[in-house]
């Protein structure tokens, strides 16, 4: 009994770790549904989830900038809508985690023709559990132009 009980005593001393989710397994739960989950895309990279409508990259909140980048990288590979799932690690503030999704949804709301995104704390097992605000939902019906084709309207002949 001696040699379980520092066994024992980890688990009752830190019980958040023995629930602690990676950012894969977040995925897993929360794109339940999708058609493709950690999917590989040709060059290496892998979105995180994958549908008809949207690419959906899965970080924690203090990786705001990195999952911005992704999601729009992976909605252009695939011409959908960017969207990123935010995920509140359990270490971080609620403070903290909203600052991170407000500074990624300046930035989309900023550049990215139309998104979304689902901020969600880590006890979340679904995407209905989650806040979701749309970004620039209204361009939606307007036909708006993908990256290649502002690219191609920016460079000068």
């Amino acid at each position: 009994m001696n040699r379980w009980l520092p066994v024992l005593l980890a688990f009752l001393l830190f019980p958040a770790a023995s629930l602690a989710h990676s950012e894969k397994e977040h995925a897993e739960l929360l794109c339940a549904g999708f058609d493709a989950i950690e999917w590989r895309n040709e060059d290496g990279t892998r979105t995180d989830c994958l549908n008809a409508q949207y690419a959906v990259e899965v970080d924690y909140t203090y990786k705001w900038a990195e999952g911005v980048g992704q999601a729009l990288y992976y909605a252009e590979l695939y011409q959908r809508t960017p969207g990123i799932v935010f995920v509140c690690h359990p270490e971080t503030t609620e403070e903290l985690c909203k600052k991170h999704v407000k500074r990624a949804m300046t930035i989309l709301s900023t550049y990215a023709t139309q998104s979304v995104v689902w901020s969600c704390r880590h006890e979340d097992v679904s995407l209905d559990e989650c806040d979701t605000q749309m970004i620039n939902a209204e361009l939606a019906d307007e036909g708006t132009s993908s990256l290649n084709d502002q690219q191609a309207a920016l460079s000068l002949n």
